[in-house]
């Protein structure tokens, strides 16, 4: 069986930002984990707040600042490295950043904590904890080079995947034929091409690990072609293409049998 090494994570963060209520003295949590859930313990974990260090773990010991910050120790078994921040005051505002380091990889993320100042009154206080992933989108787009053999009728899958496996909630992914759109998933809404109503779809509640497959129902002959994949993430656009043809000989077709990759670095490059 093989075993994964203890370099093989990525730090993950809730999808969306957190709206809490906060006073003075309370206490916040700063969720941040590793993925897959690794032990931490014998890695080497540092936040960091407008350019300080709020805490440090390292060599199974920690050191807080004022003794305010802390690790939730007992989870870092399951790869549980948020931050807890105890007695919280205003100057704890601000952009903080976690850094893990095993061996010699090391990760980090960026999370940015804000009060909503329209929503202060006398008697409450709202802090948003935004979770702004701030990592070098250098991802690039996989897919198998053979895939099982289907039939005219059956449901087809077309797997593609982003390499690393980040998250891909919130980038435009966009599926393709030489002549159609077959499937638009943007600002978190999935729209099929008019060809292909009711039978298109993406894979919406795996795209956080970086599954950006196709899925077509009821293949049928005028399906096979070229299929081309195209992922954008801010300034970053990403394009595979996939060809799809009647395997020789047998009343089945195949999948993924030629595979060009296009790579566009900015979007805006001339």
């Amino acid at each position: 069986m093989a075993v994964r090494s203890s370099n093989d994570f990525q730090l993950v963060i809730p999808e969306r930002g957190e709206r809490v209520k906060i006073n003075a003295g309370s206490t916040l949590t700063v969720s941040c984990h590793l993925s897959p859930a690794l032990s931490a313990v014998d890695m080497e974990i540092t936040w960091f707040n407008k350019a300080f260090c709020v805490c440090t773990y390292k060599n199974r010991e920690k050191i807080g600042y004022e003794g305010r910050a802390s690790l939730f120790i007992h989870d870092l078994p399951r790869g549980n490295v948020s931050l807890r921040v105890a007695d919280f005051r205003e100057s704890d505002l601000g952009v903080y950043i976690c850094q893990v380091t095993s061996k010699n990889k090391t990760q980090q993320i960026t999370v940015n904590v804000a009060e909503e100042v329209s929503d202060i009154s006398k008697d409450k206080r709202f802090v948003t904890v935004d979770y702004n992933d701030k990592r070098n989108e250098n991802f690039q787009l996989v897919v198998h080079s053979t895939t099982p053999e289907f039939s005219l009728g059956s449901d087809l899958i077309i797997p593609c995947h982003l390499s690393p496996e980040i998250s891909a909630v919130d980038m435009e992914i966009s599926w393709s034929n030489d002549t159609a759109r077959v499937c638009l998933n943007k600002d978190r809404q999935v729209t099929e091409g008019v060809l292909f109503k009711d039978r298109a779809s993406s894979f919406t509640h795996k795209l956080r690990e970086g599954n950006v497959s196709l899925q077509l129902k009821n293949f049928r002959l005028s399906d096979i072609g070229n299929y081309h994949c195209q992922v954008i993430s801010k300034d970053r656009r990403e394009k595979i293409t996939v060809r799809m043809r009647i395997n020789p000989g047998v009343p089945t077709c195949k999948s993924v049998t030629d595979i060009r990759r296009s790579k566009l670095l900015p979007i805006n490059a001339t």
